[in-house]
């Protein structure tokens, strides 16, 4: 027997081990009934029930909701099971939104003006929002910079929350400046989505940034809170925020697609990040910014977050069509490389469009315009007057592209 194993003074491993196993089989007898159905072996149902485990330890280990008990007593498991339902009810974990669902207004979903201050919904907008089956897995919204695919991102979630096919929304960004400046507008939004009492918290799920309200840096990539700000440690977000490995855990959270991607490899709380995520719709924004390394770690994970009966909701401007294939599942497995469309099939394909796995629906134009001008100037070696111009075109409001061509 190993040395660690053997009893030290008062304390007798085998005889606690023996002790807790006795209990559990107290506390959970329909686990050990004869003839009780086993688990399912399946691997992804094994990844999300460790995740889940890993999660419910977390929360168990609060001592706010359970303080330490060295030996428990006859009525233990009672106020435990209590505590536990107390916890996930807790606007400071969020997990239970029963009360939250209870007093939602369905019908307000459908008020564009009132959820966005805008006029009427335009063309992608409303074919991402309303004509898309809201029970396909995947989703590409693919439309000009500027079209409005934020709001039909945030309206269809509206919608997948008003139906109870998801209770949250994680907004995946690839850049951390990015994930900040679509902070706010997502929190405006669910200012205007749900009332007063029953709002989440939108986290800002980016380490080492303000988290809002009453938080801010600490070093390692922490988060600290002001307990004294008004309302605020009872609103439930600090205990997803307080961490990176949590953020998942928030109804509502904007960061790196990175921290989901996490969950589709093979690292520490790859198990938590993926059960925790399954719920909500992942929202993945400039989805053409993936590398090939990025795109394949991406495919898997919209592999598994669909096999556990999760949504995915992909964005882009400038998606090629071999992207759109692999992340739409049409290619079979995650691993499995999907029949291409042929070059002109690819030229003929419409933009703007929404695509499902059953097909490309094109859109018609968003009623949008623009003007370009494009003018030559020799100042490709003055790399001051470059600099200077960029600066004044953008002190002036303009949007300028700058190209350096060399002939």
């Amino acid at each position: 027997m190993p040395a660690s194993w053997q009893p030290y003074g008062d304390l007798n491993p085998q005889e606690y081990t023996e002790r807790i196993g006795k209990l559990l089989c107290e506390w959970f007898p329909a686990a050990f009934a004869p003839g009780a159905p086993p688990l399912p072996s399946a691997p992804a149902f094994q990844h999300h029930f460790l995740g889940l485990c890993n999660l419910t330890d977390w929360i168990g280990s609060n001592e706010e909701w359970f303080p330490y008990k060295g030996v428990p007593d006859d009525g233990y498991i009672v106020r435990a099971r209590r505590q536990a339902e107390a916890a996930i009810r807790s606007r400071k974990v969020g997990l239970d939104i029963g009360a939250q669902r209870a007093v939602f207004d369905a019908g307000g979903v459908s008020d564009f003006t009132a959820l966005f201050s805008l006029d009427a919904p335009n063309a992608i907008q409303r074919a991402a929002a309303w004509d898309a089956p809201l029970e396909a897995p995947v989703v590409i919204i693919e439309s000009e910079t500027g079209s409005g695919k934020t709001e039909a991102a945030l309206w269809r979630w509206a919608r997948m929350y008003a139906a109870g096919l998801v209770d949250g929304m994680y907004f995946a960004l690839p850049t951390r400046a990015a994930a900040v400046q679509i902070h706010g507008r997502v929190a405006q939004f669910v200012e205007q989505l749900f009332p007063d009492g029953y709002r989440p918290e939108v986290v800002l799920a980016v380490p080492g940034y303000d988290v809002g309200a009453g938080g801010g840096g600490l070093p390692d990539y922490a988060a600290g809170y002001d307990s004294s700000h008004d309302g605020h440690y009872d609103r439930g977000r600090p205990w997803a925020a307080e961490r990176p490995k949590r953020f998942l855990a928030a109804q509502v959270a904007v960061g790196t697609v990175d921290q989901a991607m996490l969950g589709a490899l093979q690292v520490r709380n790859a198990h938590l990040r993926s059960s925790i995520l399954a719920r909500n719709l992942l929202v993945v924004d400039e989805v053409h910014a993936s590398d090939v390394y990025m795109g394949a770690v991406l495919q898997r994970l919209l592999a598994a977050h669909g096999g556990a009966g999760g949504y995915a909701l992909l964005m882009s401007a400038t998606l090629g069509s071999a992207a759109r294939e692999r992340w739409l599942g049409r290619g079979g497995p995650a691993q499995a490389a999907p029949e291409l469309p042929g070059l002109s099939e690819a030229i003929a394909a419409p933009y703007p469009a929404v695509s499902t796995a059953a097909g490309i629906d094109a859109v018609g134009e968003n009623g949008q315009g623009k003007v370009v001008d494009i003018s030559a100037i020799s100042e490709m070696g003055d790399f001051d007057a470059v600099a200077r111009r960029a600066l004044a075109a953008a002190r002036a409001g303009v949007l300028i592209f700058i190209a350096v061509v060399v002939f």
